[in-house]
Parts: C-alpha cells; sequence; structure tokens
C-alpha cells in the first residue's frame, strides 16, 4: 500500500500565490519601466516637434516680412521720368527739374540721372531713388550721410540733407539732396573739381 502523505493545500496555495504575486510585481517593474522609456520617448519627440514647428513659424515670419520691405535703388538713367516728375519735364525746363540744396545751391537737372556739384565748401549731390520693394520706404534725412576721406563728419542736429519724398510708396521715387562740406584740406588739394 502506498502511503500518500497529506498535501497542506493552504502552504500550495500561500506559495502559489507568492509566485504570483512576484511575477505581477516584476511585469508591473517591466511595464512601469516600458512606459517611462516610452515617455520619455515621446517628450523627446515632442520636444523636437515643438522646436521645428516654432522654426518654420519664424521662417514663415521672416519670408512673410521680406514681402512687404521696400527696396530702393537708383533710378535707371534712361527709364521714363516719374508721375511726380511728368509734370515738371513737360514745362518749359526742357526735360529737367529744379534742384534746391541745403545751403542755397540751385541747378537744374535730368530727374533720372545722379548729380554732383560743388559750391564753395560743399559738395551737392543729388539721388534718385526708386523704391522697387513691396513696402512703404521711409527715409530719414538725419540718417543720410556722405562719407569719404578727408570730409567733415556732419554735426548732430546740421541739417545737410533734404528728402523730396521721405514716404516712398512701391513704384514711385524720390531724391535724396546732400549737401556735405568738404574740408579745408580736400578744398586746397583739389580746387578746381
Amino acid at each position: 500500500m502506498v502511503h500518500m502523505a497529506a498535501i497542506d493545500w493552504s502552504a500550495v496555495t500561500a506559495l502559489a500565490t507568492v509566485a504570483l504575486v512576484l511575477a505581477a510585481s516584476a511585469a508591473a517593474l517591466y511595464a512601469k519601466r516600458d512606459i517611462e522609456a516610452h515617455l520619455r520617448t515621446s517628450a523627446d519627440d515632442l520636444r523636437a516637434t515643438r522646436e521645428a514647428t516654432q522654426a518654420a513659424q519664424e521662417a514663415a515670419q521672416r519670408q512673410l516680412q521680406a514681402s512687404y520691405r521696400p527696396l530702393l535703388i537708383e533710378t535707371p538713367p534712361h527709364g521714363p521720368p516719374d508721375e511726380s516728375d511728368r509734370a515738371l519735364v513737360a514745362g518749359p525746363n526742357k526735360g529737367r527739374v529744379q534742384l534746391r540744396f541745403p545751403g542755397g545751391h540751385e541747378d537744374f537737372a535730368d530727374p533720372r540721372a545722379v548729380y554732383v556739384e560743388l559750391s564753395g565748401p560743399r559738395i551737392n549731390i543729388a539721388v534718385p531713388l526708386r523704391n522697387v520693394g513691396n513696402g512703404l520706404a521711409v527715409i530719414h534725412p538725419m540718417q543720410v550721410q556722405l562719407l569719404g576721406q578727408r570730409m567733415l563728419k556732419q554735426r548732430v542736429g546740421e541739417f545737410l540733407t533734404v528728402v523730396e519724398r521721405p514716404r516712398v510708396p512701391p513704384g514711385e521715387t524720390t531724391r535724396i539732396l546732400h549737401a556735405p562740406q568738404l574740408s579745408a584740406t580736400e578744398m586746397a588739394d583739389y580746387p578746381g573739381s
């Protein structure tokens, strides 16, 4: 006869419960690590997406602003006169406009040509500019400077520049008349300039 030992089912149940708890704890630990890894990856992906979106928005903003910027260029010397000069050109001056410089110098010139003339210690320069950009150009006369060797620096508050149209809409022109004073050295070196 075979004796069967009595099985303590409560001990078996306790061992099975401990095994199940350990297995569940291990599964929960691995699941937690997996979730944390996914969260880190998701956070990195979200950060990268946010940075890419911000960069794209900044590029689009720059492109939009560039499409509304003014762009002043020299007027072509053989192009048609601007609407603002048409009436002047059609007058008795035969295609020339009157230029009135700071310091008192006056002369007539082609409205599309750059004008340069000395009068005493001043060099009178007129530059016609056309706005070929899409935005309104604004020219501040006090910020216009002529730079070169032996030129006297413009004193703050000294009005040496006249801008015929300080606000230039797209497609229109203006003229900057600038009359800085030459230095005594420049006048002595080039008296017949």
